[in-house]
């Protein structure tokens, strides 16, 4: 803040009670709502009511540090957009490979479970009984084997 803006701020403070001036009070004629002329001395030494600067309303109200940090921040702001765009391609990926390595592990689960029902069940019969009871061990297997309802 130049000088300039400085006595344009004190000459604004010093019609306004609610600043902390003691110079100058509300019984001194002075309102504690700042008058049009008042608000006007506020806006041209750029700042509010507490003395802080006010936010410019667009970029062309911008000094030249305040538009490179406007595009720094924008520049983040992607960054951090595509950094998460990567980031969920990379979990589908995970998510995906996971699924079928679940999908390999379960339909290699079923067929050494199928298998071992099919050698246990043949170990309960010889060879000649096997052949005449057939129909009874497919039937004992179909109810027994295992499914994959996943795939």
């Amino acid at each position: 803040m130049d000088e300039e803006q400085f006595t344009m701020l004190l000459n604004a403070l010093k019609g306004f009670s609610g600043a902390q001036n003691t110079a100058v009070s509300p019984s001194a004629g002075y309102s504690s709502i700042p008058t049009a002329a008042q608000l006007a001395d506020f806006k041209n030494a750029g700042v509010d009511f507490s003395g802080n600067p006010i936010a410019p309303q667009s970029i062309s109200d911008m000094t030249g540090m305040q538009k490179m940090g406007f595009a720094m921040d924008t520049i983040g702001n992607l960054s951090n957009i595509w950094s998460g765009i990567q980031q969920n391609r990379l979990a589908k990926d995970n998510f995906n490979l996971q699924k079928g390595v679940l999908s390999t592990n379960l339909a290699n689960q079923i067929s050494s479970y199928n298998t071992a029902l099919e050698d246990r069940v043949a170990g309960r019969f010889s060879d000649r009984e096997r052949a005449a009871k057939q129909p009874e061990i497919n039937d004992y297997l179909d109810r027994n084997r295992a499914v994959n309802k996943m795939a």
